[in-house]
């Protein structure tokens, strides 16, 4: 898209199938104009055409969350670990 994340108002949605869905990431744009924070609701979007929505690829955050607590534990015990 090339647009800046910290400039444009983004919402980052968990499932846009599902209007109850949480909203996982908004930009700070959104936030300033709109209040929209990260437990807003994807239907409590203002309906602007500024605002863009995408989807959340958890299967990437998932992967890369592995890869995060693999090297923690290369660094720190157990119980440090949350």
């Amino acid at each position: 898209m090339g647009k800046d994340p910290m400039k444009v108002m983004l919402a980052v949605v968990g499932d846009l199938n599902r209007p109850g869905s949480i909203v996982l990431a908004a930009s700070p744009a959104l936030k300033k104009r709109y209040g929209i924070s990260n437990v807003s609701r994807y239907y409590e979007l203002p309906n602007d055409p500024n605002i863009i929505v995408v989807p959340a690829h958890m299967g990437d955050y998932l992967k890369a969350s592995i890869e995060i607590t693999k090297l923690l534990h290369d660094y720190a015990p157990p119980e440090a670990i949350h």
